[in-house]
Parts: structure tokens; sequence; C-alpha cells
């Protein structure tokens, strides 16, 4: 049977879960290239084929998300399904028996960027006896045996795709669980003697909190290098600006005496003067950047940069972050820094 419907699981994070730069509690709205995740997540599931999403998630979650995806619509039908009771993936799945409908459903977390190579995928789920495919990120690329074994070393991408058979393994995996998980999801199937295997996912990036801003800036090297080759802003020049490579700039951001190396985004609004801005940064709304060169660095709304000595690199700045040269004497380090923030001179 052929991957038409695609299921968003989302959890809402607790109190101080999340990134230290950032106040985002739902890791899936975090902006990525100026965007929420999930909207990148189900632009991924478009490109693959997907023509009907499901979102699941508490009723508090799903209105923040369905806010969040009012300002960025898609092409996909996209269902809003509350999870009244109970926690975790199992809970999602049996609460959207009446939108899986007994077809084959790819099951997605809602925090990764996608890239190109899903449609291959979802092809051989379809060409193949296979009950459940799931769907692995090991870190030197290699899928070993073992599912169960794969979860626990935390090789799991967050993607799955489960036949008609998923529903019934939710219910024998909610038996007698209050939060039952994706293994106890998996080890359901086995019980039941379906066919699953275990694949490696390329071009797919996964922010993870436990694994720090860094996620943050892999996925949005994937988000930009899936930036169309196109002029940077139609109609729109500005005095003294290179445009090198691929760069999608609002036509209401200013530039002067700057140079943009792409692939790079700028949000609305910001004032962009005597830079450079190297490959895969991308800068929010409402941001200033004077006199300093950034490169693989996500600058948030609001933030200010102004003459920085040394080339900001792989760096996460949270809305409104200020970052300055003070040129009056005596010199000197002056810094505010919130609880968990991070500061590191090279």
């Amino acid at each position: 049977m052929r991957v038409s419907k695609a299921l968003i699981v989302l959890e809402r994070g607790a109190p101080g879960h999340g990134w230290r730069s950032l106040d985002v509690r739902n890791r899936h709205l975090v902006a990525i290239a100026n965007r929420p995740l999930i909207v990148h997540a189900i632009e991924g599931l478009e490109r693959a084929g997907i023509e009907q999403v499901g979102i699941v998630a508490d009723e508090v979650t799903l209105a923040a998300t369905q806010q969040a995806l009012a300002t960025h619509p898609g092409r996909v039908r996209t269902t809003y399904i509350p999870r009244k009771h109970g926690a975790g993936t199992v809970a999602c799945l049996l609460a959207a028996r009446g939108f899986v409908d007994g077809e084959p459903v790819l099951v997605h977390t809602g925090d990764g960027v996608l890239g190109p190579r899903l449609g291959k995928l979802l092809d051989g789920f379809e060409e193949e006896p296979l009950d459940a495919l799931v769907l692995l990120e090991p870190p030197d690329g290699r899928a070993r045996r073992g599912v169960r074994a794969a979860l626990d070393r935390g090789e799991f991408s967050g993607l799955c795709v489960v036949g008609p058979i998923a529903v019934r393994a939710a219910e024998h995996a909610a038996r007698g669980r209050g939060e039952a998980s994706w293994t106890d999801f998996l080890v359901a199937l086995e019980h039941l003697r379906a066919s699953v295997e275990a694949r490696p996912m390329d071009g797919w990036c996964r922010c993870r909190c436990d694994d720090g801003e860094a996620s943050l800036l892999r996925a949005t090297r994937v988000a930009l290098d899936l930036l169309p080759a196109a002029p940077p802003s139609a109609g729109v020049s500005w005095p003294d600006v290179e445009v090198q490579g691929r760069a999608l700039i609002d036509p209401t951001a200013s530039l002067t005496s700057t140079t943009v190396r792409g692939p790079v985004v700028i949000g609305a609004r910001s004032r962009i003067s005597n830079a450079f801005l190297g490959p895969y940064t991308s800068i929010g709304e409402d941001v200033v950047i004077e006199g300093t060169e950034i490169e693989n660095s996500i600058v948030h709304d609001g933030a200010r940069v102004s003459h920085v000595p040394n080339r900001l690199e792989g760096s996460v700045l949270g809305r409104c972050a200020k970052v300055s040269v003070d040129f009056e004497l005596p010199r000197g380090l002056r810094l505010t820094l919130g609880e968990g923030a991070e500061v590191v001179f090279s």
C-alpha cells in the first residue's frame, strides 16, 4: 500500500527543558532558518509525497502549533488531533486511530529537518513485505542488527513507517503501562510477529536538546542547503553589497557595504552594515549587525552585534541578545549572562 499519510507526535517539554540560549519549551517550534522547525518537517513530508498530515499532542501544545503553522500554510491537508489521555508515543498513536484508519503511516516526532531521500525509503517500504520500517541515525552511518538495541543506543531518528498493524501494536503496548515508549511499541510488534526492519536515514537532522546548540546549527545547514537557486530579492538592490551564492533576503532588510556568501537567510527589517555573512548563517527579524563577520551561526530576532573584532562562528544568539565592543577605558570584559549561559573565547 502507498504511504500517503504521516502522523506527527508532539511532546510538550517540561520547564527548563530546552536549549540554554533559547526560551523554547516546545522544540518543534524553535526557529530554523527563520521558520518553525515543524514547518521544515512538514515540507520534507511534502517532498516525499505525503498528502495528509495528522498532528497529535496535548491541547496546549496543539494550540501553539496551530498558531505557528497558520502563518506558514503548506500544500498538504493537516488534521489536528488532541491527545486527552496518557502520554508518550503510544498514547498519540491511539488518539489518532481515526486518522490512521488502517492505512500505512509515517510516524514523525516533528523535531527534525528532512533531506530529499525519504521518498525513496517510502517507495521501498511499499514494495517490500514489511510491517514496520524504523529509520536510524547511527553515528557512523551504518545500521546494526537489532532494532531495540539501536533504540537503546540512541540511534532512533524519530521516523518510523508502520503498516496497518500500527494501532493494534499500540493497543498491545499500552496494556498495563502508564506511558508506553517507542521501545514498548517495537516490542509489541515483535510479540505480534510483525516484520520489522531498521535502516539508516541519510539527509536527516534531528534537533536534540541534550546535544546542545550543535544540533540547531546542523539543522540550519540542512535547511539552508534546500534553498532554491533564486535571486536574493526580486526588484531590490543594495549599495556596495555583493551577494554570492544562494541567499534569501527579505525585501524590507537593509544592507550596506556588506558581503553575503550563501547559503544565507536574512529576515525582515534587519539592518546589516560593513559586515560579512558567511555560509550557513541565519539572521532573524529586526537584527542589527555592524562591522562584524559571522559564519555558520544563528542570530535570532531582535539581536544586535556590533564591531566584534573576531569572526563569530558556530554561534547561536537568542532573541534580543547583544554582543558589542565598548571602546571606553579601562578596557575589560563586561558580561551579563543568564543561568546555563556559555561563553567561549578562542
